[in-house]
C-alpha cells in the first residue's frame, strides 16, 4: 500500500495476498476503508485497510499555516488522484 502523497518509491505496508497465483485486478471501495483483489485462479480477497493506514492529512499552504478543509472530501480527492493516475 502506498500513500502518493507521501512518498511514491517506499510503501506504507505490504501484505502477501495469495501464494501461488497471481493478481489481476483490483478494487476500491469509494465508501469504506476495503480493497477487492482479484486471481488468475478465479478467486476474490477482500481486505480492510488498518486504522493507522486510514489517517487524514492536515492540508498545509505554503507558510506552513493548516488550510480550512472537508477531511471527508480530502480522502475523496486522494482516492481520486491515485485512481486517475492508476489507470494511465
Amino acid at each position: 500500500m502506498f500513500d502518493l502523497a507521501e512518498n511514491k518509491h517506499e510503501p506504507l505496508c505490504e501484505q502477501k495476498v495469495v501464494k501461488r497465483a497471481k493478481l489481476t485486478h483490483v478494487c476500491f471501495n469509494q465508501s469504506d476503508p476495503i480493497i477487492i483483489a482479484g486471481d488468475d485462479h478465479g478467486q476474490v480477497h477482500s481486505l480492510k485497510l488498518s486504522p493507522n493506514l486510514r489517517k487524514v492529512g492536515e492540508p498545509r499552504g505554503e507558510d506552513g499555516q493548516v488550510l480550512p478543509h472537508d477531511k471527508i472530501q480530502l480522502q475523496v480527492d486522494k482516492m481520486e488522484k491515485l485512481l486517475a493516475a492508476a489507470s494511465t
